[in-house]
């Protein structure tokens, strides 16, 4: 299961968008799957692009590594978390992934 924000999305993919009820996963952890991601489409360049911090977009990876955790307890799946994504589009500190950015979460 991969956790990444997509525009007008539910950021959860199997490999397709997956949504809450299918998921059975918590209310509580649905709204915040979704805050996330609407924060990310306020800030995202096809979303509006409201300007955010640097402190802001760093709270915002690490908000994400939080929900892929809740979403791996609750669904007791492996999570993949797909963000951040570097300036040619791979995960930096991923030695394996080439152009596709991955962070996998060793749950």
């Amino acid at each position: 299961m991969d956790l990444f924000p997509d525009y007008s999305a539910f950021p959860v993919w199997q490999p397709r968008m997956a949504l809450p009820g299918p998921l059975r996963i918590s209310v509580g952890l649905a709204d915040d799957l979704r805050r996330w991601q609407a924060w990310w489409e306020r800030h995202s360049r096809w979303g509006g692009g409201r300007s955010a911090t640097v402190e802001q977009r760093q709270a915002w990876t690490v908000d994400g590594e939080v929900l892929a955790r809740r979403l791996a307890d609750e669904t007791v799946a492996a999570v993949v978390y797909r963000w951040p994504f570097g300036p040619d589009g791979a995960d930096p500190e991923c030695p394996h992934c080439g152009h596709i950015a991955r962070r996998m979460l060793r749950l």
